[in-house]
């Protein structure tokens, strides 16, 4: 919303997010890892849903993996695995690229690994590529910076459970303040009730669907461009 204008965009982002094409990726369900962040010695430690051993990891997760692995030098600009994380890592080799062990498999529930490997780093690169690239071009359409943002506001059971300060390391959000970053719930699922009760909102929402400018990404002149500038961290 700008200059009362409204803009809106729909970017392809893949299934990565919610565990698909991910190697351990599953659902935020029990056995799920859902937060993971770095000790004081450099280790990635991890937090599990429910009181069961791990079983994969889901989409918070995902992101705090890459903006960790990030932060700490174990992955270069390109989300290359570098010397370092060599180094500091558990990794062994694997058809996917090198393979990170967070959880052995004698710590897990199935006996079998939870991993992240190269190729994992690569699908949440596309994924988040395409989502920052939305933005961007949104916000092209819309004539206004990143400093004029005033409010992100991150919905749904996935963005409802986001590390701000991760989004913006890996880039899938824009260096605006951590403050302008909002958790807001299932805003969706609220807006349908509210509309179900109450035909004053149905025609509010109506009203609010005509103003809207769709952006259709795909053909956008500079899309290719902007995408493959946000393939990086």
């Amino acid at each position: 919303n700008s200059k009362g204008n409204m803009w809106a965009a729909s970017a392809a982002a893949g299934p990565a997010f919610e565990g698909g094409n991910i190697t351990s990726g599953m659902r935020a369900e029990k056995g799920a890892i859902d937060r993971i962040f770095l000790d004081e010695q450099g280790n990635l430690g991890y937090n599990i849903l429910g009181d069961i051993p791990a079983r994969g990891i889901c989409g918070s997760a995902i992101i705090d993996i890459v903006a960790c692995l990030f932060k700490a030098g174990y992955i270069d600009e390109n989300g290359i695995i570098t010397d370092q994380g060599f180094e500091q890592l558990n990794i062994r080799d694997s058809k996917r690229g090198p393979e990170i062990i967070i959880v052995d498999s004698q710590d897990s529930l199935k006996g079998t690994p939870v991993v992240f490997n190269q190729e994992d780093i690569r699908q949440v690169q596309l994924a988040k590529g395409a989502i920052r690239t939305a933005i961007d071009i949104l916000l092209k359409k819309a004539g206004i910076e990143y400093k004029d943002i005033k409010s992100i506001y991150l919905a749904g059971a996935f963005g409802s459970y986001l590390n701000p300060e991760h989004c913006i390391k890996i880039r899938l959000l824009p260096p605006v303040a951590i403050d302008k970053i909002k958790n807001t719930g299932n805003a969706a699922g609220k807006g349908a009730i509210i509309a179900l009760l109450s035909e004053t909102q149905q025609e509010k929402a109506r009203i609010l669907q005509q103003k809207i400018n769709y952006i259709e990404l795909a053909s956008h002149p500079d899309f290719e461009k902007i995408f493959l500038d946000n393939l990086g961290f």
